[in-house]
């Protein structure tokens, strides 16, 4: 009894001491994502504001406001375009031909199901479904960086996403938006050790886009990052990584065996869209011969093209070299389709290149000064092309 009566103020003491640390944490992760939402969900909310605004202006002039007034439905109008086109209709009837193959299912799917349950109007639907996955995409960038680099560089990254002048994909029914969100939650997830989570969502990323699979390499090495190399764990950790996104994309492959007798499509499908497999020079040599021509609205794909490979030399000497491998794959990726149209577009989902670009510009006042002035006035320029139909992306 005795041994009991002096161990209980100890237990007591350690209890409240665990109490405290327990409530200490809890308080630091709850201020910790309360940063992270309302400067991420801030900055988009923002950016989605500004970007609707210079589209109604470019759209109807200086009449928008009366336009609008008149015709609510001519503020959302102005996102039906291109691509959206194809998935809206794919959301609305399914893949009604085999070139819409092109268009991997989980965007349509996730706002044809909404639309049927709520009984929305599908572009309606396919917005706010943009603005949550893109919303949620920068608190989780916000967060990524935090975690590495402190508020000011999380900051900075969100912005410069923001400001990239292909960022009005994120504001519109396109696939990039889920990618992006996909992408930046399964590298949390595999930094948290949730493997298997990382794999679903590298799965979702693939139904949005099929090159996302190349996600599992860059996930693979952060997993090493401060462990030893060996064959048997990289199995293991492999196999849960690996599986959903292989079984998501044979699932793909599958269902359009069934629907056109054609597997293959998963791949040949982009041949409808003027793409094909091709060495990256092919690629490379198109995009010079855009800028030779004056093809200017194109350039924008061969710059992003180099800001990858340069932001992946620096994040495999300086930073982390899953980062590095995720741009190197995607340079090759979308050099490797024999075009480089719309590689500007699908650089808004390699969220790497923004954090190498804000690690630089916290510490360089002029190049956080030059990336706004030179990519926001592009960005208004292409934001005015495509709510006026005449740039696809």
């Amino acid at each position: 009894m005795a041994d009991t009566a002096t161990r209980t103020p100890r237990e007591a003491r350690t209890e409240t001491a665990a109490a405290t640390l327990s409530t200490h944490r809890m308080t630091a992760w709850r201020s910790t994502w309360r940063t992270a939402v309302l400067t991420g969900a801030g900055y988009f909310v923002a950016a989605r504001v500004v970007t609707e605004l210079v589209a109604l202006i470019a759209a109807y002039g200086s009449s928008f406001v009366t336009v609008v007034r008149h015709d609510p439905n001519a503020a959302i109008r102005v996102w039906g375009h291109w691509d959206a086109v194809w998935y809206l209709q794919i959301a609305s009837h399914g893949y009604t031909d085999n070139h819409l193959a092109a268009f991997p299912p989980l965007p349509p799917l996730v706002v044809g199901g909404i639309a049927r349950v709520t009984h929305a109007d599908t572009l309606v639907v396919s917005l706010a479904v943009a603005f949550i996955a893109g919303a949620i995409a920068c608190v989780l960038l916000y967060r990524l960086v935090q975690r590495d680099f402190g508020d000011r560089s999380a900051s900075l990254a969100v912005f410069l996403l923001l400001t990239f002048p292909t960022a009005l994909f994120l504001q519109t029914f396109y696939a990039e938006g889920m990618v992006l969100l996909f992408a930046v939650a399964s590298f949390l997830a595999m930094r948290s050790g949730h493997v298997l989570f990382a794999g679903v969502l590298v799965a979702c990323a693939a139904l949005c886009k099929t090159y996302a699979v190349i996600l599992v390499i860059p996930l693979l090495v952060e997993y090493f990052k401060g462990r030893r190399w060996e064959w048997l764990r990289a199995l293991r950790v492999g196999a849960p990584l690996a599986l959903p996104p292989l079984a998501a994309v044979a699932g793909w492959a599958l269902y359009l065996g069934q629907r056109f007798g054609d597997p293959s499509l998963i791949v040949t499908a982009e041949g409808f869209w003027g793409r094909h497999l091709a060495p990256p020079w092919v690629a490379i040599f198109d995009g010079l011969n855009n800028i030779r021509t004056f093809h200017l609205v194109e350039g924008m794909d061969l710059v992003s093209v180099v800001l990858l490979i340069a932001a992946a030399l620096y994040a495999w000497m300086r930073m982390r070299r899953s980062y590095a491998l995720l741009l190197a794959l995607s340079a090759l990726v979308f050099t490797s389709s024999s075009v480089l149209t719309s590689s500007g577009r699908f650089t808004i989902a390699v969220f790497p290149l923004f954090i190498v670009a804000a690690a630089n510009a916290s510490r360089r006042a002029w190049l956080e000064r030059l990336w706004p002035a030179v990519f926001i006035p592009l960005g208004v320029y292409y934001l005015a092309a495509f709510a006026t139909s005449r740039w696809a992306g």
